[in-house]
């Protein structure tokens, strides 16, 4: 018990939902009948009622939740939904009104006010109702968050925290949440009461009178109070933990475990695709009730089937009920019996049939078949056979004195034997229930149906049957299995029973569990008052299946308790535990239910990896110091890090020191020029890691490069991001990525990548059609290079057009060409250019930069035709061409020159000759 004596601290955390689009508007399809719902009849009652819609279309939703509708698969509104939208019912309209109000979730309030707070009975349900409001709310900045109990207290409230629009809760943990002051009521516009029915008849009619007399809360006539039920007027809630709940219905749902047997807890609500059939075993007392059961097969026009079983003399008063729900399928128009959404659910187009099945024993007998469900005597032929009898079953056989039988046809015996035995019989007591149970092989090269019965015998006289099952006898059990159809027996060898070696333990009881950081303390009750018994117990991570068992050899008697050490901190663990006599027994008991554990987080083991880079000192005389850091290993940061601590002083007075507290992975500081000692580190629940240490030097800057280029584009669903290195005289150890969608600027994601990788595709939750600010940072070991952005916009690029293409120089050996093109529109995700040179037999092709537009090619043949093209190309691989031919020159400059240069020499020559002949 915990300090409040409320029992153990729960810490359970359930598992995250589905971020991914597909997983959040996954659906099944509607059956064939869907298209007759419309034939069903609905009952509106009130002043004024307004006029039903017929499509989606005309319920005016704006633009993002009607694609939210279309993608969740609904096509047309239900004769119940055709009513109900247009009068505000329930989530459609609720999340209409509120993003048509602008209204937007902020993380940044101590104290979460929600518009809309919706309430249902059960943990089952409002999880359903929450993901379908999550789902409608996908893309907007509605956020809806689900409150209930047996999990993490301290998981909800962060989680609520977090931003909280539509709040959906159980009444227990909804009035808990909002006790802790986490939640106020001012804001509430929306009250709605799912199942009000059931919470009423479970009990909860004071909880729902505190919520609405709760401080804050607006009058009735300020919100609107909607209260919804498939009838109006019972019963139970499980007492598994909801851990074991949770994973029963997600491996039900999965297909994992094909049968679900369940209490009425999962009568309502429950909205599982592929249900094909249910069973009733016990009917409910209430026809309101099977409605509600036989309701989780046949949804949205699919075809199921429920069979029932009825017993007359319990279930006699259900019946007039039954067969006018039945009958009432049959007829052309659906009675509406129910006043509310489930009368939609109840007719004959849902279900192909709906049998009712009498349980007692003539009929079975009539048909070869003997109820014995309960001792598990009609289980498959081939598999180990097993019956269970209490004391109070057995009865004396007439005429002897030492037998006692459950059925008195086994005191006669059959003179027709069966040639093969019962073999391999165990059988062990069972204190808790006062019982023994046997088990056996099945007999072989049988044809019809087996009966298995158990005959209890004593050397001596039994003076009373039912208190043969005592600690102090002795007595042997005989298996006799009778073929109903050959009317023959088959008989084992007798087993002897002594207590004190055949009793099996009672089921343990985990009653607590306490974690630490590395252990795991359990306490349990035996069930085994009178006895010593010895235990063991296992354990293991909930994401493996496998168990590591310790046997703890000191005996107990009422309850034991182990420390189990060396586990991981911040994990899920799950236990249970097994006991044994210690006098010479042979049956351990059944494994306790299992319980859930999770180790606390402990402190960051680990300082950060932390790069620094200072700029320039400016005009005012102060300089800014860049710090970046890489997020510790969840083996070095023992739990989820809250945030990171920056501790900075001069050198020469530590005394002037500032702080920043900050939960990005990087930050700034403004400095004087002057020596600072800088200290960072990182934090969770438990504490602090240790501190990283700085040293700024007076007047030193960081002039390293940053990367040359950014490209962005949208391969498939991912985001792809390519970069060039830039040329610095230190190697780069590694490159930091930087993203954060607009309008999220606290919703920085990093990612790091090794110094040989120049391209990568960022992990996290990258939405189509939305804008990306991407930056890649080198790191040079303990230097952080300057940032280099790129706007990346989620959609594929085409090429463009080819442009203009023109020789700016053209030589007798060389040529330099020039390119303009014509993209479709900016982007950073156009990559490169490829230009390709061709003569017969020769070809030069390289890649140039997309800033590029210009290239010169060397050592070319004088007078030969060359054909130049240039291809534009896309990071995803989209491309255009363009060329043209050109020829060379046939006499280069040089060649002029040298032609040039002799005649003008001999020019000169003659007409300096004829100079002088004349003065002569």
């Amino acid at each position: 018990m915990n300090e409040e004596g409320r029992g153990p601290r729960v810490v359970y955390v359930p598992p995250p939902p589905p971020e991914e689009e597909d997983s959040i508007f996954a659906h099944y399809q509607t059956g064939i009948n869907f298209d007759k719902y419309d034939e069903i009849l609905v009952d509106v009652s009130g002043s004024n009622p307004p006029q039903a819609i017929l499509t989606f279309e005309e319920a005016g939703l704006c633009e993002t939740l009607s694609r939210n509708v279309s993608k969740s698969g609904y096509v047309k509104p239900t004769p119940v939904q055709k009513h109900g939208i247009p009068a505000a019912a329930f989530l459609l309209p609720i999340l209409q009104q509120l993003m048509a109000d602008g209204v937007a979730a902020s993380r940044f309030s101590e104290v979460q006010e929600p518009e809309a707070i919706i309430v249902a009975p059960t943990r089952e349900l409002i999880n359903q109702i929450y993901l379908e409001a999550r789902k409608f709310a996908y893309g907007t900045c509605v956020r809806p968050v689900v409150v209930y109990g047996g999990i993490s207290t301290g998981h909800t409230i962060r989680e609520v925290l977090k931003g909280c629009n539509v709040l959906c809760g159980t009444p227990g943990r909804l009035l808990d949440i909002i006790a802790r002051g986490k939640v106020g009521l001012s804001k509430v516009r929306y009250l709605v009461l799912d199942e009000a029915d059931r919470m009423l008849d479970m009990g909860f009619e004071p909880d729902m009178r505190r919520l609405v007399e709760s401080s804050g809360m607006p009058s009735k006539e300020e919100r609107q109070t909607l209260m919804f039920s498939a009838t109006y007027p019972e019963d139970i809630q499980s007492d598994r933990e909801q851990r074991e709940r949770e994973q029963a219905l997600g491996d039900f749902r999965t297909g994992k475990c094909p049968v679900l047997v369940a209490t009425s807890v999962a009568a309502r609500g429950l909205d599982i695709e592929h249900v094909q059939h249910v069973v009733n075993f016990d009917l409910p007392s209430s026809i309101d009730e099977y409605v509600h059961r036989i309701g989780r097969t046949g949804r949205c026009g699919n075809t199921g089937r429920a069979v029932s079983f009825f017993d007359p003399q319990t279930d006699t008063p259900l019946a007039r009920s039954l067969v006018k729900v039945l009958s009432g399928c049959f007829s052309p128009q659906i009675h509406h019996h129910f006043h509310s959404m489930y009368n939609l659910d109840i007719t004959c187009i849902l279900w192909l049939s709906s049998f009712v099945m009498v349980k007692f024993q003539g009929f079975y007998s009539n048909i070869g078949v003997h109820p014995v469900l309960k001792d598990k005597r009609t289980a498959n032929r081939n598999s180990r056979q097993e019956i269970t009898v209490h004391g109070n079953e057995l009865k004396p056989c007439n005429g002897t004195d030492h037998l006692c039988v459950t059925d008195s046809s086994d005191c006669i015996a059959n003179p027709s034997v069966h040639q093969d035995k019962v073999k391999n019989v165990s059988c062990f007591f069972q204190l808790s229930d006062e019982s023994v149970t046997c088990s056996w092989n099945p007999l072989k090269n049988v044809h019809g149906d087996i009966k298995y019965t158990l005959i209890f015998s004593e050397a001596g006289k039994i003076d009373h049957c039912p208190y043969i099952f005592s600690p102090a006898s002795k007595f042997n059990v005989t298996v006799k299995a009778t073929d109903i159809m050959e009317k023959t027996e088959s008989l084992s060898d007798p087993y002897t029973m002594d207590f004190l070696t055949t009793v099996k333990p009672s089921r343990p009881n985990i009653t607590s569990i306490s974690m630490t950081e590395n252990s795991m303390h359990v306490m349990w009750t035996t069930g085994m008052s009178k006895f010593n018994v010895k235990c063991k117990i296992r354990y293991k991570l909930v994401t493996t299946d496998q168990w590591t068992e310790i046997l703890d050899n000191a005996p107990v008697v009422n309850s034991g308790m182990y420390m189990i050490e060396g586990l991981q901190s911040v994990r899920n663990y799950s236990v249970a535990v097994s006991c044994i006599g210690v006098y010479g027994c042979i049956h351990w008991s059944d494994w306790s239910t299992e319980k859930l554990g999770r180790t606390l987080e402990r402190a960051p083991s680990k300082a950060l990896d932390v790069c620094q880079r200072i700029e320039a000192l400016n005009s005012e005389g102060s300089r800014k110091l860049w710090l970046m850091w890489k997020p510790l290993d969840h083996s070095d940061a023992h739990g989820t890090i809250l945030g990171y601590h920056v501790l900075y002083m001069p050198a020469d007075n530590p005394t002037l020191r500032g702080t920043v507290n900050t939960t990005d992975l990087k930050t700034s500081l403004i400095l004087t020029d002057k020596e600072y000692k800088v200290m960072v580190m990182a934090y969770n629940s438990a504490g602090g890691s240790p501190y990283a240490h700085l040293k700024v030097p007076s007047g030193l800057q960081h002039d390293l490069p940053s990367v040359k280029r950014v490209w962005a584009s949208l391969q498939g669903n991912k985001l792809w991001v390519q970069w060039e290195a830039g040329n610095a005289p230190v190697p780069v150890s590694e490159f930091a990525i930087e993203w954060v969608a607009d309008g999220d600027p606290l919703g920085s994601h990093w990612q790091r990548v090794g110094h040989t990788t120049y391209k990568t595709v960022l992990q996290g939750n990258i939405q189509p059609l939305k804008h990306y600010n991407v930056t890649v940072y080198p790191i040079y070991n303990t230097v952080c290079g300057p940032p280099k952005s790129v706007r990346a916009i989620l959609e594929d690029e085409e090429a463009g057009g080819t442009g203009i293409l023109h020789i700016v120089k053209l030589t007798k050996y060389t040529v330099t060409v020039r390119w303009e093109w014509q993209r479709k529109r900016p982007s950073d995700s156009f990559l490169r250019y490829i230009v390709t040179l061709t003569h017969i037999g020769e070809t030069q092709s390289l890649s140039v930069s997309s800033y590029e537009q210009e290239h010169t090619f060397y050592r070319l043949r004088s007078n030969t035709e060359y054909s130049f093209s240039v291809t534009g190309e896309t990071i995803t691989g989209n491309s255009t061409s363009a060329s043209f031919a050109f020829t060379t020159l046939l006499f280069g400059d040089e060649d002029i020159v040298t032609a040039v240069i002799p005649i003008a020499l001999l020019i000169l020559l003659v007409v300096v000759l004829i100079v002088l002949s004349r003065t002569v």
